[in-house]
């Protein structure tokens, strides 16, 4: 996978915040839904053959559309925050994550000129992850760097897949 080409969402829509007196250090902890989407980039894609999912060329003579696997799923959010001022903060924490869903999908055209689309289901994600993720915040706009060092799949059934991601954050 190339950086750029995967992307991620998280929704957080509830959060309990415990804090000192003097309002400088918080710990917070929440729930929310996420959204992750693994795009491979090249000449490779995501194949489910029978129960498995593994990482195989595109047959010859291919024009390249994508290769995506998404999961989606529900998440715990665990941080400690602290203040500096009023308006810059900095964090770090845990993510829980409980795996609900996940699909994979690649398309391209063969050497025939037909389109072919190939879909996965029932793909064997693992149920729970724990993502690691640090940030820094302006009011309301932020920058993170996450790393997720659970694989994504059950790795009896498909590859060893984690994630190194940046971005940024509004109103967390």
């Amino acid at each position: 996978m190339n950086m750029g080409s995967s992307l991620e969402y998280m929704l957080h829509l509830i959060e309990l915040d415990l804090h000192n007196a003097a309002r400088r250090h918080h710990f917070r902890l929440g729930f929310g839904l996420h959204w992750k989407n693994y795009r491979l980039a090249g000449r490779r894609r995501f194949l489910k053959s029978g129960t498995d999912v593994t990482i195989a060329p595109y047959p010859d003579g291919a024009d390249i559309r994508y290769s995506r696997l998404h999961v989606f799923g529900v998440n715990f959010p665990l941080r400690y925050e602290y203040n500096f001022t009023r308006d810059l903060s900095a964090y770090a924490g845990a993510i829980v994550n409980f795996n609900t869903y996940a699909t994979l999908k690649t398309r391209y055209r063969d050497a025939l000129g037909q389109n072919v689309k190939e879909l996965g289901r029932h793909i064997h994600q693992r149920r729970a992850t724990v993502d690691v993720m640090a940030g820094i915040t302006y009011r309301w706009f932020g920058a993170y760097v996450k790393y997720s060092p659970c694989p994504v799949l059950d790795t009896a059934f498909g590859p060893r897949l984690t994630s190194l991601s940046t971005g940024i954050t509004l109103f967390y």
